[in-house]
């Protein structure tokens, strides 16, 4: 899968999160590559989170997520902790997977985009697990 070509089937991808960890997910994913061709549309802090994100790549909004997921047609969203005790708006993004928009937790997104896994990066695991197993029947 190819993330950097940008085509009407090509997937367009929210970061929830602007700390240390997103900074280094820019560092490898977005700066490397002219602007046009990355899938990523912009990054969102969370709460109490000091950014560490260039400031044109800084979503404020007043929306929520869910909303401005909508307008922006996001097809998946990465959240990005910086430590596992910090707040993420988890009633907003059950709503964004039962819009069909895809959660992923950073470790999962870097083994897809690279295609391995750097164990070392995988600080405290996967904190959407629920996300993954949760199916209508």
């Amino acid at each position: 899968m190819n993330l950097f070509r940008r085509r009407s089937s090509s997937p367009t991808i929210l970061i929830l999160g602007a700390g240390e960890r997103a900074g280094h997910l820019y560092k490898e994913i977005v700066e490397p590559k002219p602007r046009a061709q990355s899938p990523i549309l912009g990054f969102v802090p969370l709460e109490e989170q000091d950014s560490v994100i260039p400031e044109n790549l800084i979503l404020h909004c007043k929306e929520t997520l869910m909303q401005l997921a909508k307008r922006m047609k996001v097809s998946e969203i990465v959240v990005v902790q910086d430590h596992p005790a910090q707040k993420s708006p988890v009633q907003q993004l059950l709503n964004c997977k039962l819009a069909g928009i895809q959660l992923s937790d950073v470790d999962s997104f870097l083994k897809r985009v690279r295609g391995r896994s750097n164990l070392q990066e995988n600080k405290f695991g996967s904190s959407l697990t629920i996300f993954d197993r949760f199916h209508w029947r």
